[in-house]
């Protein structure tokens, strides 16, 4: 893994901990990284519906 790849990774671990008080018994915690998709082809961040239905139906159960 990259040197910067790593430093953020722990950067949002460590964010993703500190916002959570108390820690709940289960830990449910997704992170969807991509880096050639552009978001105006995503439904989920306003594209045409239907291109990307199971990642829609992700994000519209979960937060962005």
């Amino acid at each position: 893994m990259v040197p910067w790849l790593r430093t953020c990774v722990a950067c949002v671990a460590g964010a993703l901990l500190a916002t959570c008080s108390p820690a709940p018994a289960r830990w449910n915690v997704l992170l969807v990284t991509l880096d050639t998709t552009r978001a105006d082809f995503l439904g989920a961040y306003g594209g045409p519906a239907g291109i990307t239905p199971n990642f829609d139906a992700l994000a519209a159960e979960g937060a962005r």
